[in-house]
């Protein structure tokens, strides 16, 4: 089975069609045999990528190829890295501003006579 996986290659042509052949067991036993989706982690060229193989059927119900999905590992790795990062500086900005109100609040509760 031949898969097609595209390509980062030079700025003017971003994406260029490589044809592959798919030499993974499991995913052409399960995909191509079994004629069920394929999810996880393979790789491309040495590299590797989170995936989606899903049986390509014929309008009788056969399987006649299959279709490739996926990102590199390390872009959606450092995405949910960044995600983190943000997430973390966003509450300790979070976490200062609220302790102003709170000893301002604090202050004036200890300055009132009873």
């Amino acid at each position: 089975m031949i898969r097609k996986k595209n390509l980062y290659r030079r700025p003017l042509k971003p994406f260029e069609s490589v044809r592959i052949k798919e030499e993974n067991e499991t995913i052409k036993e399960r995909v191509l045999a079994q004629g069920q989706t394929f999810e996880g982690s393979v790789d491309i060229l040495s590299v590797p990528y989170f995936a989606v193989f899903s049986p390509l059927k014929s309008f009788d119900n056969n399987v006649v190829g299959m279709l490739f999905v996926g990102r590199p590992q390390t872009s959606i790795l450092q995405t949910a890295a960044r995600s983190i990062e943000l997430t973390f500086s966003i509450s300790a900005i979070l976490l200062v501003l609220s302790g102003l109100p709170a000893y301002l609040i604090s202050k004036y509760i200890a300055g009132q006579t009873v």
